[in-house]
């Protein structure tokens, strides 16, 4: 019985995961919500995956408050740890950093798959652009990430040399 009620847990914490992510707010209200939050929620979507090999170093601020539409935003996380997990082919190290300045949440997502070549770097970001295989990738990924954070007004930069690191810059909320 007790199984059964730790499985039921986890069950809904999926289904709750699921839920924030593909909610669609049909008005232009934003709210403020955590990142730490958005960025936990996410990871137990990727949980099977995470488990065939990935291990997971988590280093989020408490409060990391943004004001936007969480669906939307979760979308970054998503894209940015799917990427990271594909990149490491489901084995390697995956660090997520979250922090705060005066103006901004910086979020680092990092992960020691193989570097991205220099060319590729300067097209990560284009609509439609893609190094998977035809049917694994659609190319839209990155480019949703970019659009959503200059939505925000705020930046996504990629460095890739041991490691690869996109570091996602949004200003914080007044609350923080």
């Amino acid at each position: 019985i007790s199984t059964i009620e730790v499985a039921a847990q986890k069950a809904a914490k999926v289904v709750k995961a699921l839920k924030a992510y593909v909610h669609t707010n049909n008005t232009s209200e934003l709210t403020v919500f955590n990142v730490n939050r958005s960025i936990r929620d996410i990871l137990l979507l990727f949980n099977s995956q995470i488990r065939q090999g990935v291990e997971v170093h988590l280093d989020l601020e408490d409060s990391l408050l943004i004001q936007g539409n969480e669906s939307e935003v979760s979308k970054i996380w998503s894209n940015l740890i799917a990427n990271s997990i594909y990149a490491m082919q489901n084995k390697g190290n995956l660090w997520i950093t979250g922090r705060s300045d005066q103006h901004n949440v910086i979020i680092t997502v990092t992960n020691d798959g193989p570097a991205i070549p220099e060319e590729v770097q300067a097209r990560l970001f284009e609509p439609f652009y893609t190094t998977k295989p035809i049917g694994e990738g659609s190319g839209m990924g990155l480019s949703i990430v970019f659009t959503i954070v200059a939505s925000l007004n705020g930046s996504v930069e990629c460095e890739s040399k041991d490691t690869t690191t996109f570091t996602i810059t949004i200003p914080k909320t007044n609350l923080n």
